[in-house]
């Protein structure tokens, strides 16, 4: 795998129309992957939600997580009770279940293939560093509010301000990565590791 490292701006995303709002795609994989023939093995967007109730797009071959940037919701799969989400607290369901929300938010989402890849998402404040080994791991830092750094094996950050993001794939083994928040910042980390034939059962 080739390494990658972009810095993605909200300005320069593909944004699309639903029934409901609209949906900002920041990533997709592989890179000519497309989101309506469901043809991707993963996909990282952010999508607003202006309808007080909203039913959620069947995606029976993947998992998901989301979390709300802004404002909270009430969510409910295959008429189950209603689980309340506040503000950047990640919950995952399986794209297959009938899902619907209530509350005009804006998002954050990870779409996952079942069996192809796994990943999470982690509110990040502070500051942390870790050292990767794998090279098939991606990263996405984003950074909805304020400004954070991230630091990839050199002596010089990279600044995200709000709105942009920065993905990281086919890291080095060895790589280690830094990250600060500065104060009044909110930000999230996505991690995806992608399967391949050296994984085991």
């Amino acid at each position: 795998m080739n390494m990658e490292r972009k810095k993605i701006g909200r300005d320069a995303c593909r944004v699309s129309s639903w029934s409901g709002g609209t949906t900002t795609e920041f990533s997709i994989a592989p890179e000519n992957g497309n989101y309506q023939s469901r043809d991707f093995l993963w996909r990282l967007s952010s999508a607003t939600v202006e309808l007080e109730e909203s039913t959620f797009t069947s995606l029976p071959d993947f998992d998901r997580i989301i979390l709300t940037l802004e404002g909270e919701m009430d969510i409910c799969h295959d008429g189950g009770p209603w689980i309340h989400l506040e503000e950047f607290s990640p919950h995952r369901f399986d794209g297959a279940s009938e899902t619907r929300s209530r509350g005009q938010v804006t998002d954050f989402n990870l779409m996952l293939r079942k069996g192809a890849c796994t990943g999470d998402l982690e509110v990040l404040s502070g500051s942390g560093s870790e050292q990767t080994e794998d090279v098939y791991r991606t990263l996405f830092f984003y950074c909805h509010e304020g400004r954070m750094e991230v630091l990839v094996s050199g002596p010089e950050p990279v600044i995200l301000d709000e709105g942009q993001g920065l993905l990281l794939r086919g890291l080095p083994s060895g790589s280690r990565i830094a990250y600060e928040i500065k104060p009044g910042t909110r930000a999230v980390k996505a991690e995806i590791h992608e399967k391949h034939e050296n994984d085991k059962n």
